[in-house]
């Protein structure tokens, strides 16, 4: 049984229009697309900046891609907004094996889901997650799966910093950062230098022009999820879901950082 701990849905939704062929449920994904941004019905609420998923979402075959990641032998963290409107999950790891995911656990209000991996999913290496938040100016980075219809499903690193300590409107549970994103980061680890997870990416900002139709992207500007709103919801799980310890050793280099967390990291596809 899916728990399910808020009823209130965050403000993004609309299509990311574009085109690939799937093999399964999910990969063998083609080149050529058209590509849009996100709408959304509700561009005005907050101002002057609105949350835009960061997910692909192709209409024509009914389908969405984002991040996921594991926390713990067996589950993994993604955005809920990849997931919502779906009945079947696949993770796809870096070396292309394909699994089978159910929903175990959703916060809609925060935008997160909890999946129980099947088909050997407790082999995959599970990130650490930080203990103590990350400071104004600390550097992160995401390693996820943007834009496979066009980039690949090759995993992508993107660096930044942490932009601001709240969300929109001050909002606490959130990050603000700069790191560049594109529609597929959602769900993925944001991480520190130690790679440690200190958040989970969730939207990009936009604005709306009055000449257009479609919003106007903030350039490296973005929202994530703080890691301690996650480590709350698995306080509610049983013992089994282990994640594992907090990091002791320094900080490591980037190149190094992104070899360890693309073994963790998976392309989620819904449909």
């Amino acid at each position: 049984m899916i728990q399910k701990r808020q009823s209130h849905a965050p403000a993004v939704n609309g299509p990311l229009p574009a085109r690939r062929a799937a093999t399964g449920l999910a990969l063998a994904l083609a080149i050529a697309c058209t590509a849009g941004y996100a709408r959304t019905d509700d561009l005005t609420s907050p101002s002057p900046a609105s949350r835009l998923p960061a997910h692909n979402k192709m209409e024509d075959m009914n389908l969405a891609t984002g991040t996921a990641w594991s926390v713990a032998p067996g589950y993994a963290v993604t955005a809920w907004h990849i997931i919502a409107e779906t009945g079947d999950i696949a993770l796809v790891a870096d070396t292309g094996i394909e699994y089978e995911a159910n929903v175990v656990l959703i916060d809609e209000e925060l935008d997160i889901a909890l999946l129980a991996i099947e088909n050997d999913g407790s082999r995959l290496a599970s990130l650490p997650m930080a203990e103590i938040g990350s400071r104004l100016g600390a550097s992160v980075f995401t390693v996820g799966f943007p834009r496979v219809d066009v980039m690949g499903r090759s995993p992508k690193v993107s660096q930044g910093i942490i932009s601001g300590t709240n969300g929109l409107n001050d909002d606490p549970s959130h990050y603000q950062t700069s790191l560049p994103i594109q529609p597929g980061n959602s769900g993925g680890p944001l991480l520190n230098l130690k790679g440690e997870v200190v958040g989970v990416i969730s939207s990009m900002l936009a604005v709306r022009n009055p000449g257009l139709d479609e919003p106007i992207l903030l350039p490296n500007l973005n929202i994530a999820v703080k890691i301690t709103e996650v480590q709350r919801l698995l306080e509610s799980l049983p013992d089994e879901l282990r994640p594992v310890d907090p990091v002791t050793s320094p900080e490591q280099s980037l190149e190094a950082l992104a070899e360890n967390v693309r073994q963790s990291v998976l392309i989620v596809v819904a449909r």
